[in-house]
């Protein structure tokens, strides 16, 4: 269930000395989400110009009863506990994860430093191409995508060879994938 369910849902109950609310998602117990895991964008979750952390804003400020959210399970229930709730979606694909609220571009941390940076100039490139809505985050199986590419033309998918329009192939069929979930979902 965690990082799958993705859907727009009312909240039922906004607790303020928790900085939590709750939303019904259909199960014996309501979901709980945290002021923490309310996405603001990337700027509030940052430090500020002086060092200083973001102040977060209470929860009772954010959201209302009544109001829907688009919202995703972090976090399984468990025992007496519901499922834990956060507005930040990410959708992870094969070679990429999606971002569709952040511009983010990143590249796994357990590719090597040097080809990291090449990796994450290539898909800025790629990303802001077709000035997409959403950032990515490069997984480490994106790594080896060209390789990945020449497996495909071993069965006859496209030509031999590990280049870098392969990599852009690859990456640009993600690209598509991911753009018609959000079409779809209609955001």
């Amino acid at each position: 269930m965690t990082g799958v369910q993705t859907c727009a849902l009312p909240i039922s109950r906004v607790l303020p000395g928790m900085q939590s609310a709750f939303i019904d998602i259909g199960m014996e117990r309501s979901a709980f989400l945290h002021v923490a895991d309310v996405f603001t964008g990337v700027q509030s979750r940052h430090v500020d110009s002086e060092g200083q952390s973001a102040a977060v804003v209470p929860i009772e400020k954010q959201v209302f009863e009544g109001q829907s959210l688009m919202v995703q399970v972090i976090k399984d229930p468990i025992g007496s506990k519901g499922a834990r709730l956060s507005t930040q979606i990410s959708i992870a694909g094969r070679l990429l994860v999606f971002l569709p609220q952040d511009n983010h571009i990143g590249v796994s941390q357990k590719i090597p430093l040097a080809l990291r940076e090449a990796l994450r100039n290539r898909l800025v490139q790629l990303a802001h191409s077709d000035e997409e809505k959403g950032g990515f985050i490069l997984r480490t199986n994106g790594e080896d995508a060209s390789d990945a590419a020449a497996r495909m033309a071993g069965e006859g998918a496209i030509p031999a060879g590990n280049t870098p329009e392969q990599f852009h192939d690859l990456i640009k069929s993600e690209f598509a994938r991911y753009a018609a979930m959000l079409k779809k979902a209609g955001i």
